[in-house]
């Protein structure tokens, strides 16, 4: 099971609302804390932390400081930091100022650096400049769309 990662805030790993497997929820989350998505969410996430935990399962958009993807996201994520487990079904389109991707997840969709986004929109880019490439030489450019990487 994925569990979030402790911090110094006070709301802690062992104090995240968690939502559990047997539980269904449409409508809007906000919470100021970490969210533990074992069961099925269809609508709006705002949270500090989002775990979708390999049975969890999110139809609709994630508005978070960080995600960690061990199950299915279908929608859009708007977050600084991403995480993909091995687990993790990803349809729909993320922008992201870091991206982690274990292998074995499963990617489908948009996935669009907010450097990106801010300069798109005329302001001021807080990460990598537009139109560089990553330490490994791959393209960031936003237009890229990723299927079937990491074993996908």
């Amino acid at each position: 099971m994925i569990t979030p990662k402790a911090s110094n805030n006070r709301n802690s790993a062992s104090e995240a609302s968690v939502i559990a497997g047997d539980l269904k929820i449409t409508g809007e989350l906000d919470c100021t804390g970490d969210v533990l998505l074992n069961g099925r969410v269809k609508g709006v996430v705002r949270c500090r932390e989002l775990t979708i935990g390999p049975g969890g399962r999110l139809n609709g958009q994630v508005l978070a400081d960080r995600i960690v993807i061990g199950g299915l996201l279908e929608g859009e994520a708007d977050v600084r930091s991403v995480s993909l487990r091995k687990t993790a079904v990803v349809n729909g389109k993320i922008r992201y100022d870091s991206l982690e991707v274990e292998d074995g997840a499963r990617m489908e969709g948009e996935y669009q650096h907010r450097s990106k986004t801010a300069a798109a929109n005329g302001q001021k880019a807080n990460g990598a400049a537009p139109g560089k490439t990553d330490k490994d030489g791959a393209d960031k450019d936003n237009k890229n769309l990723l299927s079937g990487v990491a074993g996908g």
